[in-house]
Parts: structure tokens; sequence; C-alpha cells
């Protein structure tokens, strides 16, 4: 089934390496580092989305969301250092 290779046919799909981690996450972790890692997870997804207009109200609302996740992921997680990075700084 080539669904699970990427394009060179010798590396993994996107969706085989989701696929795998989601197996694996869900045979070694606990539930609470699950629902952290899933948090992070979206989170960096939305970072790395692509804006085509941002001068747009759904843009504003989309960055506004991603602030206020940000902000309550810092919260849950105080001794981590999660918004150091300069790509994140942009969103507060």
């Amino acid at each position: 089934d080539y669904r699970w290779y990427a394009e060179d046919l010798t590396h993994p799909s996107s969706i085989a390496i989701d696929y795998i981690l989601g197996r694996f996450l869900e045979k070694t972790v606990d539930s609470e580092l699950s629902a952290y890692i899933s948090r992070v997870l979206k989170i960096n997804k939305m970072v790395n989305h692509r804006v085509i207009n941002s001068d747009s109200e759904s843009y504003l609302t989309f960055k506004e969301d991603l602030r206020r996740k940000l902000v309550q992921l810092q919260k849950d997680y105080k001794h981590l250092k999660i918004l150091n990075s300069a790509k994140l700084s942009q969103y507060l």
C-alpha cells in the first residue's frame, strides 16, 4: 500500500509517521503526557500554518486563539520555557 510511503518510495509518508507516533504514544505514555503532547502538536500545526491574507478578520481571530493557547500552555506548565522562541513571540 503506497500511501505509507513518501514520494521517493523509500521513506515513510507523513500519514505513516502520524500513525506510528500515535500508536507508540498510546501504548507508552500516561494520559497526562499524552494530553500535553496533543496540545503541543496542535499549537505547532497552528504556528506552521501558512497565512494567505494577514489582514483578514479570520486571521486575526486565528492569531488570538493561538495566543490564548500559548499563554494557557505556559500557565499550565510553568517550569517549561515554552515562550522563549522568537517564532512564538510574534503571537504574544
